[in-house]
C-alpha cells in the first residue's frame, strides 16, 4: 500500500484479504502504533484510523520506526 493511501482503499484492502461478505462491514480499525524505542524494547499505543489523515499518520509514524517489519491492525467486524 500507498503512503498516499485513502480510508476507503485501507477498508477494501482488508475487506479483500479477510475476504469478508456483502453484509460484514468493518466498523473500526486499530493501529498498533510505535510510540518509543528504548533499550531494545518497543512501546505501543492503540490508535483508531478514522479518516485519510489518520491513514497517512500511520505511514508516517510506521516509516520513522524502521526497526519495525509490519504494520499490525486490529479490525472490528459486524455484520449489516
Amino acid at each position: 500500500m500507498s503512503i498516499k493511501s485513502t480510508l476507503a482503499h485501507l477498508k477494501k484492502r482488508i475487506e479483500e484479504k479477510l475476504r469478508l461478505g456483502d453484509t460484514q462491514l468493518i466498523s473500526e480499525i486499530l493501529y498498533r502504533a510505535p510510540q518509543s524505542f528504548a533499550g531494545g524494547h518497543v512501546q505501543y499505543n492503540d490508535v483508531e484510523i478514522s479518516d485519510n489523515e489518520d491513514v497517512a499518520d500511520m505511514f508516517a509514524m510506521h516509516k520513522s520506526f524502521e526497526v519495525i517489519g509490519a504494520i499490525e491492525l486490529s479490525v472490528t467486524i459486524e455484520n449489516g
